[in-house]
C-alpha cells in the first residue's frame, strides 16, 4: 500500500510540476491558454465521469461490466478527439501565423516603385477578371472601412454556390486565379500597414 501510495504521489507531483510548467509557457499567449483551459475542462470532465463510473462499480450490485468497458472505449475516443482537435488547432495556428510573419516581412521590404507596379499588375489582372465574370473578389478590395461591418447574410445555398463558382474559376484560369491571390494579399497588406502607419502617425518607414 505504501508503495502504491508513494507512487501515486509521485505522478501528481509531475503532473503538477508539467501543468506549471505549461501554464508559464502559454502565459501572455492569449490563443494557446485558452487551448490548455479548454483541456484542463475535458480532462475535468473525464475525472468526474470516471469517479461516477467507480462509485457504480464499487457500491452497485449488478453492474454490468460489458457496458462499463464499451462506455469508457466511447468516452476515452471523445476525448482523445478533444485532443487532437486542439493539437491540430495548434499547428494551424503556428503555420499561420509563420506564414502572415513572412508575408510581413515580404511586404516591409517591397519599396514603393516596386508597389506601384504590383498596383498596376493588380489592376490590370482584376480587368481581365470582371471581364470573365468574376468581380466578386474586387469587392474584398474595394470595400471601405465606413461599410465594412454590414456583412451581408448568405444562404447555404448562396454560400455553396459561390464557392462551386469559385473552384471553376479556378479549374478555368488556374494562372490568372493563382497570380491575382498573390498579388490582392500583397495588396491587402500594403494597406493594412498603411491605414497602421496612418492610425499611429509613424513614419513611412517604420518596421
Amino acid at each position: 500500500v505504501i508503495n502504491v501510495l508513494v507512487i501515486t504521489l509521485g505522478m501528481v507531483l509531475a503532473i503538477e510540476v508539467l501543468r506549471h510548467q505549461l501554464d508559464r509557457a502559454a502565459k501572455g499567449n492569449k490563443f494557446f491558454h485558452t487551448v490548455l483551459e479548454l483541456m484542463y475542462r475535458e480532462l475535468t470532465t473525464l475525472g468526474i465521469v470516471e469517479f461516477v463510473i467507480y462509485l457504480m462499480h464499487k457500491y452497485h450490485e449488478n453492474f454490468n461490466y460489458q457496458m462499463e468497458a464499451i462506455f469508457v472505449d466511447v468516452h476515452f475516443m471523445l476525448f482523445y478527439t478533444a485532443v487532437f482537435n486542439a493539437a491540430y488547432s495548434c499547428c494551424v495556428r503556428i503555420l499561420s501565423g509563420y506564414r502572415t510573419d513572412r508575408s510581413w516581412v515580404k511586404l516591409e521590404n517591397i519599396d514603393v516603385d516596386h508597389y506601384i507596379g504590383i498596383r498596376k499588375e493588380f489592376d490590370r489582372l482584376e480587368s481581365e477578371l470582371k471581364s470573365t465574370g468574376r468581380n466578386w473578389q474586387s469587392s474584398r478590395l474595394t470595400a471601405n472601412s465606413s461599410n465594412s461591418s454590414e456583412i451581408r447574410e448568405t444562404t447555404c445555398c448562396e454560400s455553396f454556390r459561390e464557392v462551386m463558382q469559385d473552384l471553376a474559376f479556378k479549374i478555368r484560369y488556374p494562372l490568372l486565379s493563382r497570380r491575382y491571390n498573390e498579388l490582392f494579399y500583397l495588396v491587402r497588406f500594403h494597406e493594412l500597414r498603411a491605414h497602421f502607419l496612418d492610425s499611429n502617425n509613424l513614419p513611412p518607414k517604420f518596421q
